[in-house]
């Protein structure tokens, strides 16, 4: 079983899928942060938005709003009046959304636009 964890570098956060067995002990720095320990190096638990988007954004995930990240590949609908996204075809007063902040709008429409020519091909 491997952990998603982060690594604090210089360049920032990387990003890490940490081999449960490679694990020789866990404790907590700061009264805060969960610490893996490995032979070599030190991994920490992602605990803020962009230490999870860190992890996620490889499998698709982008951030849409302050404190929203979500799977774009899983988004059914966008609606630009509203600023929001919905993960099923039919939308209901039910429907689960996620809010998207109106400068990441753009970024979303050039997503579909993609996808929607790709699927032509």
């Amino acid at each position: 079983m491997d952990i998603p964890v982060i690594k604090k570098t210089k360049e920032g956060i990387e990003a890490y899928l940490l081999p449960i067995e490679e694990i020789w002990y866990v404790n907590v720095e700061n009264n805060r942060d969960v610490v893996y320990h490995t032979k070599d190096d030190k991994f920490y638990q992602p605990t803020s938005m962009e230490q999870v988007h860190a992890i996620l954004k490889e499998q698709g995930f982008e951030k849409l709003d302050r404190g929203v990240i979500a799977n774009i590949q899983n988004i059914q609908h966008l609606d630009t009046n509203m600023g929001k996204v919905y993960f099923e075809p039919e939308i209901s007063q039910e429907s689960k959304y996620a809010t998207v902040a109106f400068s990441n709008l753009r970024k979303l429409k050039k997503y579909f636009r993609q996808a929607f020519e790709k699927k032509k091909d």
